[in-house]
């Protein structure tokens, strides 16, 4: 086990203390040209609880965050650090899943900043934060023949207050989840273009007292998060909550069980793994969950 391996061990095992997980172990996780290890083809049934197996797999040894993989696991999109003459900056990136990241140029306009890049489950589309002046909106680029990533559209989306993108659906209407002030918005591509908000989902409404961002399954019927609840042991938790129907409401959360809190879990398409960040770690990890 290499030596950031092994901080990572001591450190979650310090989180399993103060949270009261299960015992957590922390691999070095090999190189992959195949694919992820053997999973689930599917997602289980909704109301099975979501539990870890308490193995964390160090996955991808960068400071990135909001890492989200493509349907079928083949491309991975984040947020990452990276150091240039100017200093260090956050900037979209791109790799295979659980390899390394490189910097993707989505030649954004002078004096707007790019972050919280989301991949489509199709892997054709990246869905970003863009703010210009303090002011912010949800911008996509789209993957072009030879593989570069090229402006698509602004999402025509009014969110006055600052926002966190969690996400998109499958086609062929998206559902986009944003946090905003103490509440998760959901908006629904239509036919037309357009995306009208259409459900509001308030921190009570999902049994915390505060929350960080969601992101969303890519069959749109799970939601996870980070979630602080007063009631159960007064402590963020990575939450998830269910629906059985994609127009249906998010209604109570769940904690992820045998799981420390995570910032940015996202759950992969086979519901077979959650990946999340470390940023004292500079590291993203893969939790393996089990049915």
């Amino acid at each position: 086990m290499g030596q950031a391996a092994l901080v990572a061990l001591l450190a979650l095992a310090a989180c399993n203390q103060v949270y009261g997980l299960e015992a957590t172990a922390v691999l070095d996780a090999p190189y992959r040209v195949d694919g992820p290890p053997d999973a689930p083809q599917r997602c289980p049934p909704l109301g099975t609880p979501l539990r870890a197996t308490g193995v964390l797999n160090q996955v991808v040894r960068q400071n990135c965050f909001t890492y989200t993989a493509s349907a079928g696991s083949q491309i991975a999109v984040a947020t990452c650090e990276v150091l240039d003459e100017m200093g260090n900056k956050y900037v979209a990136s791109e790799g295979r899943l659980d390899d390394s990241m490189a910097p993707i140029d989505l030649a954004a306009p002078i004096g707007t900043t790019i972050d919280q890049a989301h991949i489509s489950p199709e892997g054709d589309e990246i869905y970003v934060r863009a703010t210009t002046a303090m002011v912010g909106a949800v911008v996509v680029y789209r993957r072009q023949a030879d593989g570069k990533w090229t402006f698509g559209e602004q999402l025509p989306i009014a969110q006055t207050a600052s926002f966190n993108i969690g996400g998109v659906t499958r086609r062929p209407h998206r559902h986009l989840l944003l946090l905003a002030g103490s509440a998760f918005y959901e908006y629904v591509s239509d036919d037309a273009g357009n995306w009208p908000e259409t459900k509001q989902y308030t921190f009570a409404q999902l049994d915390v007292t505060l929350a960080q961002t969601p992101t969303i399954s890519s069959d749109g019927l799970r939601i996870l998060f980070s979630g602080y609840s007063s009631i159960v042991g007064a402590m963020f938790q990575t939450r998830y909550a269910e629906r059985a129907g994609i127009d249906d409401n998010f209604m109570g959360s769940q904690p992820v069980m045998n799981m420390p809190s995570a910032p940015d879990p996202f759950l992969i398409d086979d519901c077979s793994r959650i990946y999340f960040s470390s940023a004292s770690l500079q590291s993203v990890f893969a939790a393996d969950l089990a049915y």
